[in-house]
């Protein structure tokens, strides 16, 4: 896996970090000069933790910011269609300010653990809450663009719901979603008064657009995968992910009996 950047006035992707690892989960650092990855070693099927690695975006050498905690297999990427794809963890977001701390959740047995961190080399961290629950790979979250709230989501087969975390009093409120379930992953808009979630099925996921008392509405229906919306800063455009497949049939001629 790389990371590439892509001009929307072009069909052709650029490579930003290639290596013998797989780099993935890129998100541009709060001031625009760096873009954030993990890096996983791809010779290792166990590996355990993931380096969180920033690169000039004007080219130069990646340098490690900090080791984050994984659970075994992590580093694998396949489609599976009994479960979305982008959720897991480690996971990070950033606020849009630079004066902001970033965030990082990483997974425990029954739990996932969020913390703060700044985008230095070999960066510390500090805790700032946790959640319980049964299947932590299950769990999507954001960060608010100012960096104030969490916005997370526990997939669920029957039923579906955002809780939102005020991160400097530990206040939660939920969101519910009535008649939806399968809520895979979600992200806030540009200026952090609504979000935008995706709901995976095996008959097609769709992508939506709620506001924070709950009402949403439709905007996308794929056949497949609908995964991983985010918002352009200017709150212009909306990116995501729609996995799409082909199946063929073949018939070939002349094999003896």
């Amino acid at each position: 896996m790389g990371v590439f950047r892509q001009y929307l006035d072009s069909t052709s992707p650029e490579p930003v970090a290639t290596s013998q690892e797989d780099n993935r989960g890129p998100l541009l650092s709060p001031d625009r000069q760096w873009v954030l990855y993990f890096a996983w070693p791809r010779s290792v099927s166990q590996v355990t933790t993931a380096r969180l690695m920033r690169k000039p975006l004007a080219g130069g050498r990646p340098e490690l910011i900090l080791e984050a905690k994984g659970l075994p297999g992590g580093a694998q990427t396949s489609y599976r269609v009994d479960m979305p794809t982008t959720t897991g963890h480690p996971a990070f977001r950033c606020p849009s300010q630079p004066a902001g701390s970033c965030t990082l959740s990483e997974a425990g047995q029954n739990e996932v653990l969020f913390s703060s961190f700044a985008l230095v080399a070999s960066a510390a961290r500090a805790d700032i809450f946790r959640i319980q629950t049964e299947y932590p790979d299950g769990v999507s979250w954001d960060l608010s663009p100012d960096g104030s709230r969490i916005a997370y989501a526990e997939f669920n087969w029957s039923s579906a719901s955002i809780h939102i975390r005020e991160l400097g009093q530990p206040i939660t409120r939920d969101i519910p979603l009535p008649s939806l379930a399968g809520l895979s992953t979600l992200t806030w808009s540009a200026d952090g008064k609504s979000l935008f979630f995706t709901t995976f099925a095996v008959t097609g996921s769709s992508l939506f657009h709620v506001t924070l008392d709950g009402r949403y509405r439709l905007l996308y229906k794929g056949a497949k995968e609908v995964e991983a919306p985010r918002a352009s800063p200017d709150g212009r455009y909306l990116a995501f992910g729609d996995v799409v497949s082909a199946s063929n049939v073949w018939l070939i001629e002349g094999i003896p009996r």
